[in-house]
């Protein structure tokens, strides 16, 4: 009786452990940077251009390149001081190409928070993974040959490798407890 239940409070605290370390294992971190001038990169390398109509990654009207972070992205913030956005249809843009076929087929989804500031949130499933192409293009209302902004990733981190085999060594263990006890 009393290995039974030494078996089962075993299999309990197997199980436990795996729920806590799998559900935790994944998170988001936001990466906030800034720019000022005409020309800049972000903290991966990633650069950024004005010209007299709007900002741009590479640049405003340029095509596209492979998204350089350590991580995939699911949005992007950007609020410019002193600039007022255009909020027409294709006033500002984030683009992916997600399947390499050199067409951007993917738009994220753009929210205006205020005259200066616009989101851009990835449609649901969809993320910009490391090495696959996009652009975007902001456009303003007055032309502009310099601006100073405030912007935002997030990062959706993957679980590191030994957060993965502890969590497959508990749903191993889990499975062994059980299959003893039907054995029995």
């Amino acid at each position: 009786m009393m290995c039974i239940l030494r078996s089962r409070l075993a299999a309990v605290a197997i199980a436990a452990s795996s729920i806590v370390f799998g559900v935790n294992a994944a998170h988001a971190v936001n990466i906030t940077w800034s720019g000022v001038g005409n020309a800049g990169s972000d903290p991966f390398g990633q650069t950024w251009l004005v010209n007299q109509s709007g900002w741009g990654m590479p640049g405003p009207g340029l095509f596209t390149v492979p998204w350089g972070g350590p991580d995939w992205i699911s949005d992007f913030h950007i609020t410019f001081d002193g600039l007022e956005i255009a909020q027409g249809p294709f006033q500002a843009v984030f683009r992916m190409d997600d399947d390499g076929d050199g067409i951007t087929d993917t738009q994220w989804t753009r929210m205006f928070m205020g005259m200066d500031t616009v989101w851009f949130v990835a449609p649901p499933g969809v993320q910009l993974d490391p090495g696959e192409r996009f652009f975007v293009n902001v456009d303003f209302t007055t032309d502009v040959t310099a601006v100073s902004f405030t912007a935002e990733y997030t990062m959706d981190q993957l679980p590191e490798p030994g957060t993965l085999m502890l969590f497959g060594l508990g749903l191993a263990g889990l499975g062994f407890a059980v299959r003893r006890r039907l054995a029995n």
